[in-house]
């Protein structure tokens, strides 16, 4: 677990996995958003916490207490730029490690599917539907994109008008237009999908 003080993370720090990691900082609030909102001192180059929509203590780039990469997050504590990209990036690897032992064929689909894919791990979508993630295993990515938004959560956030929403939806297409990519290239519906033959289609 890195230290969430700062004082003996590195100044500089190096993304481990970093083709994720621009997609989920505008994701979950880029630092002009959250200087704007108050969550983000330029002047210190510190994150401050806040509570998210349901009142859990957040600080950073969506980091909680509840986050799997461990991190204790307290009411009005700071942390340096540095020590939330070094959550974020921990963070990640939890979630790769999560979004892998589900969707085996993970790291064989193309990155413009990948990366909203495990942006919705990351923020407990795509995880909590189990359907969704075995329509995906069976290949039936179109009937994924469809199920996927059959939840509470998104027709809540649809009505209010809430970012959720959006993001759902664009996980949604994602999934669709890959579908859409298979069936144009003959593949039809791919059931019982596996590492093996997965590499040997035309889509990928």
């Amino acid at each position: 677990m890195a230290d969430m003080s700062g004082e003996r993370a590195p100044k500089q720090y190096q993304f481990k996995h970093a083709e994720y990691v621009p997609y989920i900082k505008e994701a979950e609030g880029t630092i002009e958003y959250q200087t704007k909102k108050g969550s983000y001192d330029p002047k210190t180059q510190e994150f401050i916490t806040y509570s998210d929509s349901v009142g859990v203590p957040t600080i950073g780039y969506g980091t909680t207490g509840k986050s799997t990469s461990g991190f204790n997050v307290k009411e009005n504590q700071r942390i340096p730029l540095y020590v939330a990209d070094m959550a974020l990036d921990q963070e990640i690897g939890e979630k790769l490690k999560s979004v892998n032992r589900r969707i085996p064929v993970f790291n064989n689909l193309p990155e413009k599917l990948r990366i909203p894919m495990l942006s919705s791990f990351y923020r407990g979508g795509l995880s909590g539907s189990s359907e969704t993630i075995k329509k995906i295993n069976k290949g039936d990515f179109i009937g994924a994109a469809k199920e996927f938004l059959d939840n509470k959560e998104y027709k809540k956030s649809k009505k209010e008008g809430t970012g959720v929403a959006l993001r759902m939806e664009e996980l949604s297409n994602a999934l669709r237009q890959h579908g859409q990519e298979i069936k144009k290239a003959g593949g039809g519906r791919i059931m019982n999908l596996t590492k093996q033959n997965y590499n040997t289609q035309r889509f990928i």
